[in-house]
């Protein structure tokens, strides 16, 4: 079943050599991070489960444009690998809860970069994570790989991020109390986003979290916030490419899937309204499921 999907997935590639170009660097690069080894020839009676993957395109993207997603619930024989794996409970704080904490005067957004390829899994379950690849050469037999880390489409993903998350904040409370409360009521999945009443506290959050998140091996960045004071104090590579602290431009950005204008500190709703000849079909319900509203509403 792998070996089959493998080589849809090169047809895919071989058709944007951009993407397929992308898609072998990231492999490289997961390679370069130890997130994935490679299986010498020894090993290759150690695999028990094998991921089909594929590329995700996001062009509306400034960063990872392609993303490479594996897919825990291909099935072989009936029974995929997320069968098998308890997802277990829901610990993701409610986005109408994190909302209504962004209501202070200066505003403060990050994103955990590669947040679950950062968190290890146990040695013995590596054999159920492991993949083919081969750069688009089907006359080669693929190498095997394995993954060390935490692999993007199992079903447990968003359990392991949160408890990650929850337990060095909670361990670290203490020595960063600002951030261990931002990460425990004000992250929802790889965003953090809080705010408070003045600019010294958003520089202070802003190293706290900066801290605490190293502490748990993640790197926070793509930082955003209203106040052009507090941004002066990050780094400019680990701010977002859309703001221009040199012309003090603030632009929009999307924060927990909704469109936030930094400048102004309000959330922007898109609505596009049906045409005077709509009808109201069974195609209206589809219609209305794609609306995303994070209140609940």
């Amino acid at each position: 079943m792998a070996l089959q999907r493998l080589g849809n997935t090169e047809k895919r590639l071989m058709k944007n050599q951009e993407v397929g170009d992308s898609y072998s660097k990231t492999i490289e690069q997961y390679l370069e991070k130890r997130y994935i080894r490679k299986i010498n020839q020894d090993e290759e009676k150690s695999g028990k489960w094998f991921l089909p993957h594929l590329p995700v395109i996001r062009p509306d993207k400034s960063t990872a444009k392609t993303r490479i997603v594996f897919n825990a619930s291909a099935k072989h024989c009936g029974v995929s690998l997320n069968d098998m794996i308890h997802c277990g409970s829901k610990l993701q704080n409610e986005l109408c809860d994190v909302l209504i904490r962004f209501r202070f005067s200066v505003a403060i957004v990050c994103d955990i970069t590669e947040i679950y390829l950062r968190i290890k899994v146990p040695q013995e379950d590596g054999p159920y994570q492991q993949f083919l690849w081969r750069y688009v050469k089907p006359e080669e037999k693929p190498d095997v790989y394995e993954f060390s880390n935490v692999v993007f489409g199992i079903n447990s993903l968003p359990l392991q991020a949160q408890f990650v998350a929850h337990t060095h904040a909670e361990t670290n409370r203490e020595t960063y109390p600002m951030a261990a409360e931002t990460v425990l009521k004000s992250t929802y999945m790889d965003d953090s986003m809080d705010s408070v009443s003045t600019e010294e506290d958003g520089v202070k959050l802003y190293r706290q979290l900066s801290a605490l998140w190293e502490k748990a091996g993640m790197y926070a960045w793509k930082w955003r916030s209203n106040s052009v004071g507090e941004l002066q104090h990050i780094p400019t590579e680990d701010v977002v490419p859309e703001v221009d602290l040199h012309d003090n431009r603030l632009s929009s950005v999307k924060t927990l899937g909704v469109l936030w204008r930094a400048k102004y500190d309000i959330f922007i709703f898109k609505a596009n309204p049906p045409e005077d000849d709509f009808a109201y079909t069974s195609g209206f319900s589809t219609d209305i499921a794609m609306l995303l509203n994070p209140l609940g509403s």
